[in-house]
């Protein structure tokens, strides 16, 4: 069994792109696995809360590391052998390739890349503002704040991950995804070995128990892919505070690494001024974009961190 990793940032379309890899007999895959964020992201980052001390966790973890007869390789190959036999479980018996999408994966990509060197990775990218505006659609209006792991420490991590790894990967635009399927998907089952003759013309089925997964974005894809949706980003982004956070976000992206994935800035740029301006949600997104500054300047998960670095301090000097 050998596992196929699709990295992307949530709301790229990687649901649809794991039901049309799915659809091929030889490749098993489930929802949104994320099995190894609990194994892996303590080798990443300290960037997280729990109900125990995560950063005595990991500082403990650091110490048995260092004991183990080759440190962290021996670690990193349980973890290998404990999900390729998970994987392994999921799959049906015609299976050579187990597919595991889960966007936040984007924080452990290159743990992953170390722990499953053979695996196949493909890297789907789609226009940074339409990824924005199915965030806004996802849930009540502006609610990036929710999303600001994924916008910025995902994006820069995914495209680390590409440039270091350019020659093993292959990046996928979703424009391309369902403006050209077929050549697409050829073009991707060339990569994994695999005969694009075999695939099935359809969608396949994931589990209907799951709640993850893009469950309403894929009920316009019931039996084929459409492109309906690559330029309703537009008119979501119509009001002058959502132009204004854009244009800002385009910014932090930069002409360079968007090229880099296959987007052109002043294309988008034209296409984000091309609708007349919208005063729709403008007061809401206003207050909410403060209540978004604030709220990540008192993060959750930063007072967790210092609270899990007092905690330890106790532990080690309980007088202190």
């Amino acid at each position: 069994m050998q596992p196929i990793f699709v990295l992307s940032l949530p709301r790229t379309g990687s649901t649809l792109l794991q039901r049309l890899l799915a659809s091929h007999p030889q490749i098993s895959t489930s929802p949104e696995p994320w099995l190894l964020l609990p194994w892996l992201h303590p080798l990443a980052s300290d960037g997280a809360g729990a109900e125990y001390s995560y950063q005595t966790m990991r500082i403990a973890l650091k110490e048995m590391l260092a004991e183990l007869p080759n440190g962290q390789a021996d670690y990193l190959d349980a973890v290998r052998q404990a999900g390729l036999h998970i994987y392994s479980q999921l799959s049906h018996s015609d299976s050579i390739y187990f597919l595991d999408k889960t966007p936040r994966y984007h924080l452990i990509a290159e743990q992953i890349f170390q722990t499953f060197p053979d695996a196949r990775f493909i890297v789907l990218w789609r226009n940074p503002l339409a990824v924005v505006a199915s965030m806004l659609g996802f849930r009540p209006p502006w609610n990036l704040y929710d999303w600001y792991i994924d916008l910025y420490k995902g994006f820069e991590n995914l495209i680390a991950f590409e440039f270091a790894h350019r020659d093993r990967i292959l990046s996928v635009r979703y424009e391309d995804l369902v403006q050209n399927k077929d050549e697409t998907l050829a073009r991707i089952f060339k990569y994994l070995g695999l005969d694009y003759q075999l695939v099935e013309y359809s969608l396949a089925e994931l589990s209907s128990s799951s709640q993850l997964g893009d469950k309403k974005g894929l009920q316009k894809y019931s039996n084929q892919v459409s492109n309906a949706s690559l330029d309703h980003w537009v008119s979501v982004m119509a009001n002058p505070v959502r132009r204004f956070w854009s244009r800002r976000y385009l910014g932090f992206i930069g002409q360079e690494r968007l090229s880099h994935i296959g987007y052109d800035m002043s294309a988008i740029e034209k296409a984000l001024s091309s609708t007349p301006l919208s005063l729709r949600e403008m007061h809401l997104d206003l207050f909410k974009l403060v209540y978004g500054y604030i709220h990540n300047l008192l993060n959750l998960s930063i007072v967790r961190a210092k609270f899990d670095k007092i905690i330890h301090a106790r532990q080690i000097y309980p007088y202190s």
